[in-house]
């Protein structure tokens, strides 16, 4: 009937006055309606919007209309009126949102030579992409500390939501650095989630990071990612000097949505953290572990390092060795201990062990340390390539971990569990 639409029509709006709110409820389509002109009676919503125009109100008396007018912003934060404040950058429309309520930042163009983006003083921000992708400047000389990116500080929630990648421009850091508390108080806590839609790019995807050299914790960091990461050398990375090993440490979970590709590693969890993990994980080594707690609930963790395979004769405790293995454990000084515990998922190295858990020397001639893996597998697939077996445990002093799962080589006997 009249001002009716059908699922594959489109209505344009330059004109016109409306008293009645636009309604495409039975249209599944976001744009199947879009807006440049027209009076209307109620506020409407930015999603009607035709791309570089945003909603308006004006109040003359006792009346409200309301329209949509073109705009240069790369984003914006509603009101609550009808009307939008317009934002020239990302780093202001952050500095827009008010401590202690949720506030959703709709970003409405492709951003190039994003600045650092510091989110912190008890904001609780999301930014919905919106279709759209946020690229950091070239990061300048100096620390971390001054690269850009979203660097989240405590009392701060960060949700990237919407449809859309973020990126460094010059891949050396991290889209993404969030500098827990040195204090326990669960007052200072942060979080991150990255929903489904939502793509990672740069040298690391994700990157918790201490606040201060001095540091030793990140207490009450929680990170979700449901969404991708592409990496060049780390997925996700936990910094190695944050060994405190008690008390709320950082918690991480990569959901059965998540997808990580990586060049380099596909997790390093270096610094301790314990992790719930369920995902895609792709790399030339899935998984290096140096201490922290790691549950596996499912997920699929592919090694694909055409690398002949060789044990670790030394230990480059500054950075993560990539071995090949699925998931590569390793004990080395200066880090905590490291407890596995496989719940499920598939695990698959492409030449080389599927699980490879080992201590070595950092200088030749050197001494081993101890072993401080504690490993339990109840459940999963893990195949192997090469002359190793799908597992290769080295150091432990109590290897009898397996009580299920599947493996394409023969489990030793000195491997498994009593009964």
């Amino acid at each position: 009937g009249p001002g009716c639409l059908n699922n594959s029509g489109t209505a344009l709006v330059t004109g016109g006055t409306f008293l009645k709110a636009l309604n495409r409820q039975d249209v599944s389509r976001p744009n199947a309606i879009q807006v440049s002109g027209g009076t209307f009676s109620e506020p409407l919503d930015l999603t009607y919007c035709v791309d570089g125009f945003i909603p308006t109100a004006t109040t003359v008396g006792d009346t409200t209309s309301y329209g949509v007018k073109e705009t240069d912003a790369v984003a914006v934060i509603a009101k609550g009126d009808g009307s939008y404040t317009e934002c020239a950058s990302l780093p202001q429309a952050v500095g827009f949102v008010p401590a202690n309520v949720s506030t959703t930042i709709t970003v409405l163009r492709d951003i190039t030579g994003c600045g650092q983006t510091k989110i912190e003083a008890n904001k609780n921000v999301i930014i919905d992409l919106n279709g759209h992708d946020v690229t950091f400047a070239k990061s300048p000389t100096g620390t971390t500390a001054s690269y850009p990116c979203f660097t989240v500080r405590p009392t701060v929630h960060l949700t990237l939501t919407g449809t859309g990648t973020i990126s460094e421009s010059d891949p050396i850091w991290t889209p993404i650095c969030v500098n827990g508390s040195g204090a326990s108080d669960a007052k200072y806590a942060c979080s991150v989630t990255v929903e489904e839609n939502v793509t990672l790019k740069g040298w690391s995807g994700i990157v918790v990071d201490p606040i201060a050299k001095t540091i030793k914790a990140a207490y009450n960091v929680s990170i979700t990612l449901a969404g991708k990461i592409e990496a060049d050398t780390y997925g996700i990375y936990v910094n190695g000097g944050l060994s405190n090993a008690t008390g709320p440490v950082p918690e991480i979970a990569v959901t059965e949505t998540a997808d990580i590709d990586s060049k380099g590693d596909g997790i390093y969890a270096a610094g301790y953290a314990k992790w719930t993990l369920a995902g895609q994980i792709s790399a030339r080594t899935a998984i290096v572990a140096r201490s922290g707690v790691l549950t596996f609930k499912g997920g699929t963790y592919t090694s694909i390092m055409q690398d002949a395979f060789e044990e670790v004769a030394i230990d480059h405790p500054g950075g993560a060795v990539g071995t090949g293995a699925a998931l590569s454990v390793s004990t080395a000084d200066g880090y905590g201990a490291t407890t596995i515990d496989i719940q499920g998922g598939t695990f698959v190295s492409a030449n080389g062990p599927a699980i490879y858990e080992y201590a070595a020397p950092t200088i030749v001639g050197g001494e081993a340390p101890a072993s401080q893996v504690t490993l339990a597998i109840s459940d999963g697939t893990f195949t192997a390539d090469g002359e190793y077996g799908a597992l290769l445990l080295t150091a432990m002093d109590n290897p009898q971990v397996v009580s299920g799962g599947t493996f394409s080589t023969a489990v030793p006997e000195e491997f498994c569990t009593a009964g």
